[in-house]
């Protein structure tokens, strides 16, 4: 499925199945996609106890969002939000995050609860929805869905591809669970964040560098564009990205500093882009040691034009490598079922 949009951060989450039919479940689940963690359940009021007081998307906004009452903008019971982008990545750093739901596919008929009283109850828990259903109740499913109840019906119809359209359906609504969780920050963002992120363009080099990276996760690092990419074992790639505003502004600031003439015309020409990980890296630079920060940079043009440079390492970015939790090791584990 090609994205109109981009979310700010991606990893691989947990599927929930339920089906009171043991033998269903168990066939079913040799027929997923193998990166997709899940839990399975043949009793649905035990998935109801389990699943009702998941409450991730506060979770997760609760770290990188708070409100400023201090703002000249503020009015009553209205506060500026404040965003550290740069604490969306340190959601690589949580043991438990791939066991986090994203996904509960459920079938309808069951005889304690059917799927529809249990998706029901989970009406307020900000994971994904998928209804089983046989062809007879295929009219009750489209009701589901037009009330919101349901993000997606399958039928059970077509046993031969019903576990290619389950994974597909999985997929895209593990990335629809990303986008909504990304909306409220992106919306707190400088328009041409939204601009770059909604750009073909731009979309395009951000999956070339994914599929390149073989990245199943990926993590926005500043209001450019700047993405932080990460492969099974951990092993990241960063995609500097600056705008053509940044780039003229750099430009102007470094010939203030005295920059070698070679540095301007590099830039200018878009042959190089600078990126300080903080202030003292800046600092250094205009000392002289302008190199240490330079990076090879390509110009792709797209609604805007973006200047961005592949790397495989990033001295001084603040990444501790230790305490990021693999995919692979996550799979390997007891854990992922």
């Amino acid at each position: 499925m090609k994205t109109s949009k981009l979310s700010c951060l991606y990893y691989p989450t947990t599927c929930v199945l339920v089906d009171d039919d043991k033998f269903f479940l168990n066939s079913i689940i040799l027929k997923l996609n193998p990166n997709i963690p899940y839990k399975t359940y043949l009793d649905p009021k035990e998935a109801l106890n389990a699943l009702k007081n998941l409450k991730t998307q506060n979770q997760f906004l609760s770290e990188i969002v708070s409100a400023n009452p201090d703002s000249e903008e503020y009015a009553e019971n209205q506060y500026q939000v404040n965003l550290k982008i740069s604490n969306i990545f340190q959601q690589a750093y949580s043991r438990n995050h791939y066991g986090q739901i994203s996904v509960i596919v459920v079938d309808y008929a069951m005889p304690q609860m059917n799927g529809a009283e249990l998706l029901k109850n989970l009406s307020d828990v900000p994971i994904k929805k998928i209804m089983l259903t046989g062809q007879a109740d295929e009219s009750f499913a489209v009701q589901l869905f037009n009330e919101g109840i349901i993000h997606k019906f399958i039928l059970k119809k077509d046993t031969q591809s019903l576990a290619e359209m389950i994974n597909q359906a999985i997929g895209e609504l593990q990335d629809k669970y990303f986008h909504d969780l990304s909306e409220f920050v992106l919306q707190n963002l400088p328009p041409q964040l939204n601009i770059c992120l909604s750009d073909p363009v731009f979309i395009d080099l951000f999956n070339q560098v994914k599929n390149d990276a073989a990245a199943s996760s990926y993590y926005l690092l500043d209001a450019s564009g700047s993405f932080l990419f990460l492969d099974d074992s951990g092993t990241p790639t960063w995609l500097i990205v600056k705008t053509e505003d940044e780039i003229r502004e750099f430009a102007q600031q470094a010939e203030y500093e005295g920059a070698p003439k070679e540095l301007l015309e590099s830039l200018k020409k878009g042959e190089v882009i600078a990126h300080f990980n903080n202030f003292d890296e800046y600092v250094d630079a205009t000392n002289g040691d302008w190199s240490k920060y330079l990076f090879p940079a390509k110009i792709v043009k797209g609604v805007k034009q973006y200047h961005y440079s592949i790397l495989k390492s990033l001295p001084g970015f603040p990444i501790d490598q230790n305490k990021i939790f693999p995919f692979s090791e996550y799979l390997n584990s007891n854990s992922s079922t």
